[in-house]
């Protein structure tokens, strides 16, 4: 006779990711020598490893239809085939149907790339002789985050579009209908490549580096039907916070032969 249903998913992750040479001062401190290239490097990735189907642009052009008709058949039922994080729910009875689904996704990147204090890196002349000299040093930090998120109160909506003119919202009753949606995405990225305070470098290339690459999508839906009364809502809240730093610290000494780069 009635119906209700409700989905809820809360997804949190931390990640936390370092690469250091280290050093707290001048008793405590590393001391690196390296022939070729020196890498300090610290990366965080969240890679999209959904597979879209792929469609002959050539031969076929894209069309809505095309892309349906590449889709595997289960992934026009399961969105965990196209999205990160989902959140689905349907109530459909004979006279009231009433329906809600809740995504939350948080994710927290911390990422450090560093020679530390009073680290000395390429500094034993005697390790490197006459003849040869330091290598490049790198000293990098980066995030890479992709998702697609999806929040609904509606049939599949690739499923759905396989018939046109099909009321993709299944909650509902023959009275009253009552569907929300709401999804919340939430990212944090500190992001530092550093040389600090009182380290000594010699390089023959020096590259200092951050970066923080985010793409992210949102889908909510809500909708219902019914005889005499239906209510529909949906929201979506995406709060994003970047700090992205590439420094040499005041008290550093660097030599470079060649490009210096921050």
């Amino acid at each position: 006779k009635n119906a209700a249903a409700a989905a809820v998913i809360v997804a949190n992750f931390d990640n936390i990711a370092r690469a250091t040479i280290g050093g707290s001062s001048d008793l405590l401190k590393a001391n690196v020598d390296a022939l070729g290239t020196l890498k300090v490097d610290a990366k965080v990735s969240n890679p999209f490893e959904v597979k879209y189907p792929a469609i002959d642009l050539v031969q076929d052009g894209f069309s809505l239809s095309n892309f349906l008709k590449a889709v595997p058949d289960d992934s026009l039922y399961i969105p965990g085939a196209l999205f990160n994080a989902w959140a689905q729910a349907a109530g459909e009875g004979d006279e009231v149907g009433i329906a809600g689904s809740v995504n939350l996704f948080d994710v927290d990147n911390t990422v450090e790339a560093k020679i530390g204090n009073f680290a000395v890196v390429n500094g034993d002349t005697g390790f490197f002789g006459s003849t040869q000299q330091p290598g490049d040093v790198s000293v990098s930090a980066t995030v890479d985050v992709v998702t697609v998120n999806l929040s609904g109160v509606a049939d599949f909506f690739l499923q759905a579009l396989l018939s046109l003119g099909k009321n993709i919202f299944s909650t509902g009753g023959t009275k009253a209908g009552m569907g929300g949606s709401a999804l919340a995405t939430f990212y944090t990225n500190n992001v530092l490549a550093t040389i600090e305070n009182g380290a000594h470098v010699d390089a023959k290339a020096l590259s200092v580096f951050a970066a923080t690459d985010v793409s992210h999508v949102s889908i909510a839906i809500a909708g219902a039907k019914a005889g005499k009364y239906a209510f529909g809502g949906s929201l979506s809240w995406v709060g994003l916070t970047n700090f992205t730093t590439a420094r040499i610290g005041d008290g550093a000494v660097v030599d470079a032969a060649g490009p210096l780069t921050i």
